[in-house]
């Protein structure tokens, strides 16, 4: 496995596991900041809770990890990250994250 760029990497995170997991900048520019602006603001909480989730969950149909943080953003209750491994580095990546209540966390089998 091999590392991303530093040019390319916004965020350089360890998961509950100790695995290392990176936000790239194209993910934030493309994805995060277009649907996701009122995220981009709780960064550094989300830096400081990231090993420590409420649950994390196995998303069979987009073959993601869904870490559940109980961060609050955009009047919702907690924050849910989604991982998976990604070509070009075969790396593990944040592919979103995103605000949910309660009634709408992902559903998928716990890990």
């Amino acid at each position: 496995m091999r590392k991303p760029p530093k040019s390319e990497i916004a965020v350089y995170l360890k998961d509950w596991q100790g695995k290392d997991v990176y936000l790239d900048k194209q993910t934030i520019r493309d994805h995060i900041s277009l649907f996701h602006v009122d995220e981009l603001l709780v960064v550094e909480t989300l830096k400081a809770q990231f090993s420590r989730p409420l649950e994390v969950r196995f998303n069979a149909a987009a073959r993601t990890e869904n870490a559940i943080y109980d961060i609050p953003c955009n009047g919702h209750q907690h924050l849910v990250v989604a991982i998976e491994k990604r070509p070009p580095w075969h790396v593990r990546l944040i592919n979103t994250y995103y605000a949910c209540s309660v009634d709408r966390l992902p559903k998928g089998k716990l890990i």
